[in-house]
């Protein structure tokens, strides 16, 4: 039975405990030696512990869970602190706790169901201490996801997030190997997005018309501000009359995919004559400035069947534009069937045309709102008359 003793030429207590072959062995408690009675409780209950945990060592029953409790009673005792411990489940939705104030609501979404679907397959081994992760359980978690239909790019994300999570975790001492960073991605399936041609922008344009009615009228100043902004299909359908100056025919636009933790930069884009007059074509009944040009389009979500780009879809089967399929959802799939035209094709063709004029690079990121390769790069300032002069070169780019 482990027992306390003093030693002259240390201040902490020292105890003596029966080692596994049997035989006596002293250790230092690391507990301050006071005249308490706390103190040599702390101390005795320190030996003690060390003395079970031999013990159940040779009988082969410390498992990893019960060392981890051991280890952290003892760093508290000794310390005063408990250990900073953690299961994989427990890590991982701390992580996205944290998330929520830094991420976009897009971004977090991704995340968040990257982490679940991470959890979800480990089952009770996600309960296990969270430097018992290995990389060949996220291996497994990989192939497991690429089996059930997922694209490699979408996979490829999940094993980003798990990267990023077990990354903060590394640089906090809880793990000593990034088990996600050693974890190849999966391979790119080849997802393209295709731009839209004169044509078929001419084919959108007249299926709008043919729609009628509002929401005809606002899909007629969507696609002609998506065309001439380049901007996302939320940003354009959620845009506000005030942000509108018609004086100097600009729009005001604050893309919504950017970090939480970012000031949300203003992009000030001319406003294209022909778009200008679809915006002033739409029969709002309120043009106060806190009120939605698109009052109709606005209030859908942004995925679902009847969301926005489930009803451009639409609109483009009106229009006889083959959407072209990249790829395929089997049954009891988890991917989701994905196509090269929709209307983020519009950003893209902005994009590309601006290219075929001769515009200058930094000047088109600065009319799209496109970051470069590496994504941090701020964008290089321009007036906005330059920018008008480029978007004036942009239907001249655009593909027969």
């Amino acid at each position: 039975m482990a027992s306390i003793y003093r030693r002259k030429d240390s201040k902490v207590w020292w105890a003596r405990i029966r080692a596994e072959d049997g035989s006596w062995k002293s250790i230092s408690t690391g507990v301050e030696r006071k005249r308490d009675k706390q103190s040599k409780a702390d101390a005795l209950e320190y030996a003690t512990s060390v003395e079970k945990a031999a013990e159940a060592a040779s009988r082969h029953e410390l498992h990893t869970a019960r060392a981890t409790e051991l280890i952290s009673r003892l760093v508290q005792i000794s310390t005063g602190k408990p250990l900073e411990t953690y299961t994989i489940a427990e890590w991982l939705k701390q992580y996205l706790t944290g998330k929520k104030t830094t991420l976009a609501e897009g971004s977090l979404s991704r995340y968040t169901r990257s982490i679940e679907d991470f959890i979800e397959h480990l089952g009770a081994k996600a309960e296990r201490p969270l430097d018992t992760l290995t990389v060949k359980q996220v291996e497994a978690f990989r192939d497991a996801e690429l089996e059930t239909g997922k694209a490699g790019t979408s996979v490829t994300l999940e094993i980003k997030v798990l990267r990023a999570a077990l990354a903060t975790a590394h640089k906090r001492g809880l793990v000593k190997l990034n088990a996600a960073a050693a974890c190849d991605s999966a391979t790119n399936d080849g997802e393209t997005r295709e731009v839209l041609t004169r044509r078929e922008i001419g084919a959108l344009l007249r299926a709008a018309k043919e729609l009628g009615g509002i929401e005809g009228k606002e899909w007629r100043a969507a696609i002609l501000l998506g065309l001439t902004t380049g901007q996302r299909l939320q940003d354009i359908l959620r845009i506000k009359w005030g942000a509108f100056d018609f004086e100097k025919s600009e729009i005001r636009v604050k893309q919504q995919k950017q970090r939480r933790s970012e000031t949300k930069k203003t992009l000030t884009i001319p406003l294209d004559d022909e778009a200008e007059s679809a915006v002033l074509d739409l029969p709002a009944a309120d043009k106060a400035g806190d009120a939605c040009i698109m009052p109709t389009l606005s209030k859908l979500s942004a995925g679902g069947c009847n969301g926005m780009s489930a009803r451009f879809s639409k609109l483009m089967a009106r229009a006889g534009i083959d959407r072209v399929e990249v790829r395929s959802k089997t049954e009891g799939s988890k991917g989701r069937r994905t196509f090269a035209k929709g209307f983020h094709s519009l950003r893209h063709t902005a994009a590309s045309a601006l290219a075929n004029a001769g515009v200058e690079e930094s000047v088109a990121m600065d009319l799209t709102g496109h970051k470069n390769k590496t994504v941090h790069r701020r964008y290089t300032k321009h007036q906005v008359k330059t920018l008008r002069d480029a978007q004036g070169k942009l239907r001249g780019g655009l593909e027969d």
